[in-house]
């Protein structure tokens, strides 16, 4: 959410750690204190401006990511915030055998039909940590290599990756 608009939303939202309440993650664009994850914004700025921007109605009532932005936002989600947690496959055999089952979340199947509802012509993308990590640096929402290291912290994929593959520095 847009960071003026996180003391409205704090007024509506309220943790009384009761039975029954529901969990809800607000994220702010720049990753304000208790909008943030490990300190850090969920996406990069110019991505969650750009998500924001380019946000549409859903039932005339709430704006939501435009369909390209919901996929990518997800992938986003299952490669770099994830990782192996998020139950898809790597297509490196000694990688893929660290992915575990994810019981709460279909998200293989879930971003097969986004990815088919967006405008992005993926055709038969491959829908492998590697090839959404590949899908998200065509769109230019890999994130810079410092956050790559820092979400590497908590990411094993992501450590795995960085520790194998070459790294592209300008």
């Amino acid at each position: 959410m847009a960071d003026d608009d996180i003391e409205v939303m704090a007024s509506y939202v309220k943790a009384t750690g009761k039975k029954g309440d529901i969990p809800c993650d607000i994220y702010s664009v720049s990753g304000l204190p208790g909008s943030s994850t490990r300190g850090m914004p969920y996406y990069p700025v110019p991505i969650a401006r750009k998500i924001l921007d380019d946000a549409v109605w859903m039932n005339d009532i709430v704006r939501v990511p435009s369909p390209d932005h919901h996929f990518l936002s997800l992938c986003y989600h299952v490669v770099y915030h994830k990782g192996y947690a998020s139950g898809v496959p790597s297509e490196d055999e000694e990688r893929d055998r660290k992915v575990l089952p994810c019981f709460d979340h279909d998200y293989l199947e879930t971003l097969k039909r986004l990815g088919r509802e967006s405008s992005l012509n993926l055709g038969d993308a491959d829908i492998t940590l590697e090839g959404l990590d590949r899908i998200l640096s065509e769109a230019g929402w890999k994130p810079a290599h410092d956050t790559l290291e820092k979400l590497s912290l908590k990411n094993q994929w992501i450590n795995d990756v960085l520790r194998t593959e070459p790294i592209d520095v300008p």
